[in-house]
C-alpha cells in the first residue's frame, strides 16, 4: 500500500513534485505525509493534463491555470505560484496583467481585483497617489 512508505520515500516523492511543477502548495506537503496515495493519484491527473506538453504547451497551461484560479477565487498565494512558473516561461509582467484584465468582463471587477491583488504583490508594483483629499478602502486617507 502507498501509505506505508517511509517518510524518505514520501520526502524523496515531494522534492521531484516541486521540481516538476516549480512550485508546491500546503495540501501537496500535507497530503504527500498524511495521505500518499491520494497525492500520488492526484498527481497522476495533473502530471497529464497539466505537466505533460500535449497539443498545449505548458506556458499556455499556466495562463489558462492562472485565469481559472482567479476565476475560482483561489487563494493570493496559489495564484502567484502559477504567475511564478508563468514569468519562469518567459511570461511579462505585462502580459500577465492583461490576463487578469481580461477576468473582467467575464467575472465583474471583485474577481478581478482578486487576480490584481495578487499581480500587484507578486510584481511588488505601486500606483500614483492622488494630491486631493480623499476617502480610501474604508479610511480616511
Amino acid at each position: 500500500m502507498e501509505n506505508d512508505k517511509t517518510l524518505a520515500e514520501k520526502q524523496a516523492y515531494l522534492d521531484k513534485l516541486v521540481q516538476d511543477r516549480g512550485y508546491v502548495l500546503d495540501y501537496h506537503k500535507i497530503l504527500v505525509k498524511h495521505d500518499f496515495e491520494a497525492m500520488t493519484a492526484i498527481n497522476r491527473l495533473l502530471e497529464t493534463v497539466y505537466l505533460k506538453d500535449r497539443l498545449l504547451d505548458r506556458r499556455t497551461k499556466e495562463l489558462l491555470s492562472i485565469f481559472g484560479l482567479i476565476l475560482g477565487r483561489a487563494a493570493r498565494g496559489q495564484i502567484q505560484s502559477h504567475m511564478q512558473v508563468a514569468v519562469d516561461l518567459g511570461t511579462t509582467a505585462g502580459e500577465l496583467l492583461e490576463l487578469v484584465e481580461l477576468v473582467l468582463p467575464m467575472a465583474g471587477f471583485a474577481t478581478f481585483q482578486i487576480g490584481f491583488a495578487a499581480w500587484c504583490d507578486f510584481f511588488q508594483v505601486d500606483g500614483l497617489e492622488p494630491t486631493v483629499a480623499r476617502f480610501e478602502g474604508g479610511r480616511p486617507a
